[in-house]
């Protein structure tokens, strides 16, 4: 065995690196964030406490474990053996569930977290946290297996070239996302494993009959643990037939094909009975579609493009509930890699198959073993074609569904960057790829994952900042809301505001509160919204001791749709619901004096208070009239139109004005005033106070006239002083100030 080590040292190096980095996984990852986690833990919890199956009955949703309870039971089974004679609770002691978790949405730069987790949790193994960690070790010890595994499918396939083959095994090993699985409660784990050696066990090309047992077994056993392993069979049955005919053993083909076949029932069969009775459906896929959700449109190409990202970015590094990324330009170095590997295998197989140059030829003396490739292809496409078929009427475009056949993967990824090179240029290749990977796979826990689920620590009063807007607000005697900040004034629809709000609580907590922040543009119509618990969800409220502080940060995104309300003020209304109640109602906010207010944090007043707008990425661009008129060379207008039932009118700002004015429209006949349309300019939803440099602004008035036959004279005035602002045309001033929209 030591013999066996020595020889090959790049391989054991690999394979106690990945052991060593699955353990930092393990525990960089707090328990049940893991993917599917909560729903794989929820099957291994009912079979240690019961001794039985799941049953996904009709019209039942079964919460805790969703879809998962429809997969073959052998890993849950294994892992039930592994812990049943720990205490684990009720499911409502296991499972804190964070209703605001951003699953599946990694844009969101909050709520990562799918559940709560209580301080000291992280080493606290007792109960379902011990029973989590100890199912993630046995994964790991699964994985294990199968990146061994890998470097000996590899060694194969470059008929001993230890260099290349240790390149395939580090792709395995050092892949973030297979470590960030690989240490977590998921029974992808066996079957990967399982795929692996019965691949394994098709290339060591053996036709004894031991050897078709143990495929038999090894698919049987897959069978048991998900669905893929499936798709082995008629991947065995062409190998098996394949060598019968290069043997020209027909009869021992076929007695090895039923051997195969009648064992891997013998295995798994009982499971897809049980399936058949219970669901009318050996392999249970509608009753696993319904639960986990159907697509509602068709799949078709444009299905393929918009999720395709998905796809790449879940092969390599998309961690906690599908919603955790790293760096773009990662994404971007790896989709580089990824592209050349294909287009070079794809060039290989061309070039090898019909001899186009001297490369492949020169390759195949001295690295590539055929048969290997033609399994490890077969294989992939295989794969590809259930992946596709499932993704038909179910959304599940993750790359890492693809792991069953990562070994092929990695193997031929190498063969495709590595082929057309010499030989020292494919060692420089591999030991730069590998330890590139290796540092990804190092730093990913400490800066993407743990990140994420750290609390924050809470604040003295004596470190609030200096620059903080006051408010003290009051809810539910229980909650202050000190105050909070903004850096900037000015936003734009796509964007995202940056608040801070500084919240304390007053006594002890008996729910668990929802915040809402509401951003409301004109005519107060939400344009964004952001519901959370404290510290983006990390926080409950239960949790925080009287007294405690936190400064709690958002990034609230603006809708699209808020360009065409630009522009607007913009108001921001916070407040505290609970989440569970009826119509979730929130809950009053009084100020210090104890008196009722309205909780709008920031808005355009005098009172001292942040002063926030939304306005369009480009301004109108209009024509102006012949003679434009000047208003103390603050505000010009430019243009306007005249109906009946509405004034437009075009300002153009000089300069910021220093306080909020509003339109005098009037209706005159004879010398006679007939009728007055006073209001602030866009009917008080973007007072001029706001107004700023070089900004056009279309100001519509609703006016009720029945004919045409009058004097229009309009101007702007102060509302508390009633002071006209002077006006001016031709530089000359106009009478009382007012213009005549003829």
């Amino acid at each position: 065995m030591k013999n066996k080590i020595k020889a090959h040292p790049q391989a054991t190096v690999i394979l106690l690196a990945f052991v060593g980095l699955g353990i930092i996984y393990s525990l960089a990852t707090p328990p049940l964030e893991a993917g599917d986690e909560s729903r794989h833990y929820a099957v291994v919890k009912y079979m240690a406490d019961t001794g039985q199956l799941p049953v996904q009955k009709p019209g039942e949703a079964q919460i805790h474990w969703s879809h998962e309870g429809n997969q073959p039971p052998l890993y849950y089974a294994l892992a039930a053996a592994l812990t049943f004679w720990i205490e684990t609770g009720s499911w409502h002691d296991v499972f804190w569930y964070n209703p605001h978790a951003a699953v599946g949405v990694p844009l969101r730069p909050d709520n990562k977290n799918m559940t709560i987790h209580r301080p000291g949790e992280l080493w606290d193994w007792r109960g379902h946290i011990l029973v989590v960690h100890l199912i993630r070790f046995f994964s790991l010890v699964l994985a294990t297996i199968t990146v061994a595994t890998s470097y000996l499918i590899a060694l194969n396939l470059f008929k001993g070239h230890r260099h290349l083959a240790a390149g395939a095994m580090a792709a395995t090993a050092f892949n973030p996302m297979f470590i960030f699985i690989s240490a977590s409660v998921n029974n992808d784990n066996l079957v990967i494993m399982l795929v692996t050696l019965t691949l394994w066990g098709l290339i060591r090309n053996s036709e004894s009959k031991n050897s078709v047992v143990l495929l038999a077994v090894l698919i049987g056993l897959g069978a048991l643990s998900k669905l893929y392993a499936v798709g082995l069979l008629p991947l065995a049955m062409g190998v098996l037939l394949w060598r019968g005919y290069q043997a020209r053993q027909w009869k021992a083909s076929l007695k090895a094909m039923a051997i195969l076949l009648g064992l891997v029932l013998l295995i798994a069969g009982w499971f897809y009975m049980r399936n058949m009775w219970l669901y009318g459906d050996g392999l249970a896929l509608d009753s696993m579609r319904k639960t986990a959700g159907m697509r509602h449109q068709p799949f078709s190409f444009a299905t393929w493009r918009a999720e395709f990202e998905g796809l790449r970015i879940a092969y390599w590094a998309l961690f906690g509930g599908v919603n955790i990324l790293v760096a773009p330009w990662i994404y971007t170095i790896l989709d580089g890699v990824s592209l050349v590997a294909v287009v070079g295998l794809v060039a290989f197989i061309l070039d090898f198959g019909f001899g186009i140059s001297k490369l492949a030829l020169r390759f195949q003396n001295r690295g590539v073993y055929l048969p290997t490739l033609l399994i490890l292809l077969s294989w992939c496409i295989i794969m590809v074609g259930g992946f596709l078929a499932w993704n038909l009427t179910q959304p599940a475009m993750q790359g890492r569904l693809f792991y069953p056949a990562i070994a092929a993967i990695s193997a031929l990824g190498v063969l495709g960057v590595t082929w057309w090179l010499p030989a020292y240029g494919q060692t420089v290749i591999v030991i730069v790829s590998s330890m590139s990977l290796f540092l990804l796979a190092l730093l990913s826990p400490f800066l993407y994952i743990v990140p994420h689920y750290a609390k924050s620590t809470p604040l003295l009063k004596t470190t609030l900042p200096a620059k903080m807007h006051r408010l003290d607000f009051t809810y539910d005697n229980t909650i202050l809301l000190i105050g909070y900040q903004l850096p900037t004034d000015t936003f734009r629809a796509t964007e995202t505001i940056p608040l801070t709000l500084y919240w304390q609580l007053l006594k002890p907590a008996k729910l668990d509160y929802s915040i809402f922040i509401h951003l409301l543009g004109r005519q107060r119509e939400v344009i964004g919204q952001l519901d959370t618990y404290p510290d983006s969800g990390r926080w409950p409220t239960t949790l925080l001791s009287p007294g405690d502080i936190l400064a709690d940060h958002y990034e609230i995104p603006i809708r699209p749709q808020a360009e065409f309300t630009a522009p607007s003020q913009l108001l921001i209304s916070t407040g505290i619901y609970d989440y569970h109640e009826a119509g979730r109602p929130g809950r009053m906010a009084v100020n210090a004096e104890g008196q009722p207010v309205e909780p709008i944090i920031a808005h355009s007043t005098n009172s001292g208070q942040a002063r926030l707008k939304l306005i369009p990425w480009q301004w109108p661009r209009p024509t102006p009239m012949t003679t434009p008129v000047n208003f103390s060379d603050k505000v010009t207008l430019l243009n306007y139109e005249r109906s009946r039932q509405a004034i437009t009118l075009t300002w153009q700002v000089s300069q910021s004005l220093e306080a909020d004015y509003t339109v005098f429209i009037q209706a005159w006949q004879q010398d006679k005033q007939i009728a007055g349309f006073d209001s602030p300019p866009m009917q008080g939803d973007y007072p001029t106070s706001l107004w700023t440099k070089g900004e056009i602004i279309v100001d519509v008035h609703p006016i009720n006239l029945p004919n045409d036959k009058y004097n229009i004279l309009m101007g702007l005035y102060r509302r508390d002083t009633g002071e006209r602002l002077p006006a001016f045309q031709n530089k000359q001033p106009l009478k009382n100030y007012a213009f005549n929209l003829e």
